[in-house]
């Protein structure tokens, strides 16, 4: 017999099992996973600590789960195992797969950490080879997500600087200078990044947003819609139909799309920070929601950057 329960720590949903894991029992487990991700929640541990038996299908289990949380942005690590089954995880390889450590803290910290580990690695590829444009843009990247604008519009024209006709970095300078309220700059990088690569369809949306051109912003729209009906599932596309209806002050619209991002996935943080605006934008009376949608954005957003705006403008309507 399988019993589980969970509880949330620091946006992280610890799920623990106790029993048996098995054909009788897999529709529970999967039921428990549902319930978790319904509720937004995608960064998972399983505690295992008082699991007593698995077979074939309660291990089909963990990469089934850890399947269902990656088409969520979210992830799986394993927590607590016994030695019985370090011995069956290490037979199927399972250490390649999913993260496993001897405590729940300790895969709560390996949360914490990615992101830093990740701005290491890339820093580390820079050091050792200088050249590679790419890690220049991976690592501009990371320092964006981190906040940190100056060194990422560095590492972006270092990477410019080194293969000048890289589109996504000429994009990604666009976007920092929007950050700092550069808007010409922006617009000329955009200009760019669609110069080197006509079919960039990001660059072509930022200048549509920006510049507010008409035509620009129908044929957006148009490619958004049938990209749309091609990939329904597709969160970005959601939110970018969204924020081009922000731009016309089509209110229901936009919130229509930011909201079918958010079926697709709950934790999308730049979807939940546009809502809010359009929330405040079509009714300056409705604080306290756009706050609550903002606190969400704040709570599960990767982004350091995104985070400071939506604590920024949390701070701002709570005066």
């Amino acid at each position: 017999m399988l019993k589980t329960s969970y509880k949330i720590k620091d946006d992280v949903t610890i799920v623990s099992f106790s029993g048996d894991l098995d054909m009788n029992s897999i529709g529970k487990a999967y039921d428990m996973l549902s319930e978790i991700m319904d509720m937004g929640y995608v960064k998972v541990v399983y505690d295992l600590a008082e699991l007593e038996f698995i077979d074939s299908t309660g291990l089909g289990f963990f990469t089934g789960s850890l399947k269902k949380l990656k088409e969520k942005n979210g992830d799986l690590k394993i927590a607590s195992p016994s030695s019985y089954l370090k011995r069956i995880f290490s037979l199927i390889h399972m250490y390649y797969f999913i993260g496993i450590f001897e405590t729940v803290d300790k895969a709560i910290e390996k949360y914490k950490a990615s992101h830093s580990e990740n701005l290491s690695k890339w820093e580390e590829v820079v050091r050792v080879n200088p050249t590679y444009a790419d890690a220049h843009y991976q690592l501009a990247l990371a320092y964006k997500n981190e906040g940190m604008i100056k060194k990422a519009m560095r590492e972006t024209t270092t990477a410019i600087e080194i293969n000048n006709k890289y589109s996504k970095a000429f994009k990604l300078r666009g976007d920092l200078f929007v950050l700092e309220g550069n808007v010409e700059k922006a617009l000329e990088n955009y200009h760019n990044a669609l110069s080197f690569s006509p079919g960039f369809f990001e660059a072509k949306l930022e200048i549509a947003i920006l510049k507010k051109e008409e035509e620009l912003l129908k044929e957006v729209e148009s490619n958004l819609l049938h990209a749309i009906k091609d990939k329904p599932d597709y969160a970005d596309l959601n939110n970018y139909l969204g924020r081009v209806y922000s731009v016309w002050e089509k209110y229901d619209d936009d919130i229509r799309y930011f909201d079918n991002a958010l079926h697709i996935n709950p934790n999308f943080s730049e979807a939940l920070y546009n809502k809010a605006l359009t929330i405040m934008a079509e009714n300056p009376d409705n604080i306290p929601k756009a706050i609550s949608i903002l606190k969400k954005a704040f709570k599960v957003s990767k982004q350091k950057f995104l985070r400071d705006k939506a604590k920024e403008m949390m701070d701002e309507l709570e005066k």
